[in-house]
């Protein structure tokens, strides 16, 4: 027992080293000094009543720090002035587009995007939603070095902004832990997800993977569920660097915060075997590892194992804030020390209510 206690948690220790090593390396990949060409890229946003973040986060992508791309907004299914908005702005850079009905049984959010790519004049496509904004000018700098670099499909990283209670110090921990493990799983060349607020690829990939086609029907997924399907083998890369990241306005209630986590598990299901296989030793590890100090706690005899869980616990605690600074999140000690835990029990309760009752996007 005491061995396999102690294999665990080295395996534990391991994870967040190597994770935190891969990623610390990858994030200090900057731009290079000379101005470089610039690919033509084609940012592409699902909008549905989002006319006050239109009005507040629209600058940002207006002003970026690169000469060759456009932003196309498709407004779907609104019942606000977002289009109204959209056309009133007057910038060539601009191109909004309506859509006021989405086909039955189509995912509108999907629908919206193919038909944003649909009429993109670029060759390259950067994702990202309306509540968001890059965190710097030269955002489209770091995909334009990557995309040059002949990499196919690319990867970024998107904090939410920090508040202080306690839905956000949650929201923080779990979305700094997820980025963790997707950003991770690309440097391990195990890519199995993406986050829709910053991600993009070249547009000859959505097509020769027919887009959407394999889950057009699920609402979810644009993003997770595409990369999962590809057919063929590509070449991907992950932006962590701080300025080539977007950040979000997070949920301010429990409410619109558990729709949105329904909304995201309810595709899980629908992850490659060997996807799902990973994650599920990836958790009964985490657990093991709880457990672990369990059996230190009642039956304290084993000096090794306690020595080494001290040695891994403070690996982890190096490790995340190391790692906060890169993804520029604030993780409370709380999180650092009980958080992998807290999101799995977490999970466990949010998953089944995603298949009781139906899920809407906006």
């Amino acid at each position: 027992m005491v061995t396999f206690f102690l294999f665990i948690a080295i395996i534990y220790g391991l994870f967040w080293l190597i994770g935190a090593l891969l990623i610390l390396r990858k994030s200090y990949v900057g731009l290079k000094l000379e101005k470089p060409y610039e690919v033509g890229i084609s940012i592409i946003i699902a909008a549905k009543n989002e006319l006050e973040n239109l009005k507040k986060n629209l600058p940002y992508f207006l002003n970026l720090n690169y000469e060759k791309y456009e932003i196309i907004i498709v407004v779907n299914n609104s019942n606000d002035d977002s289009y109204g908005f959209l056309l009133s702005q007057k910038n060539h850079k601009l191109n909004p587009i309506l859509l006021e009905q989405t086909p039955k049984g189509i995912s509108p959010k999907k629908f919206a995007l193919t038909y944003g790519i649909q009429h993109s004049i670029y060759d390259y496509l950067v994702f990202s939603d309306a509540d968001c904004i890059p965190l710097s000018k030269e955002w489209l700098n770091f995909y334009n070095q990557s995309f040059q670099n002949q990499n196919d499909i690319v990867i970024g990283v998107s904090p939410y902004c920090s508040k202080k209670n306690f839905l956000n110090r949650f929201i923080q921990w779990e979305t700094f832990f997820t980025g963790f493990l997707y950003v991770t799983a690309v440097l391990m060349r195990i890519p199995y997800m993406a986050v829709g607020r910053n991600w993009g690829m070249k547009k000859e990939v959505f097509y020769k993977e027919n887009g959407f086609h394999k889950h057009l029907g699920i609402l979810s997924g644009d993003d997770d569920l595409f990369i999962q399907n590809l057919e063929n083998n590509y070449r991907f890369d992950v932006l962590i660097h701080p300025l080539s990241q977007t950040i979000s306005e997070p949920k301010h209630h429990w409410k619109e915060y558990l729709e949105q986590k329904k909304r995201h598990l309810s595709v899980s299901k629908y992850y490659q075997l060997k996807t799902q296989f990973l994650l599920f030793m990836l958790n009964f590890l985490i657990i093991t590892y709880y457990f672990s100090w369990i059996y230190i706690i009642f039956f304290g005899t084993n000096q090794i194992l306690f020595l080494s869980l001290c040695m891994i616990f403070i690996t982890k605690l190096i490790s995340i804030k190391l790692l906060t600074k890169v993804f520029q999140m604030k993780i409370t000690l709380i999180y650092c020390i009980l958080g992998e835990l807290i999101l799995i029990l977490f999970q466990l309760i949010v998953l089944p209510l995603s298949f009781l009752k139906p899920i809407k996007w906006k």
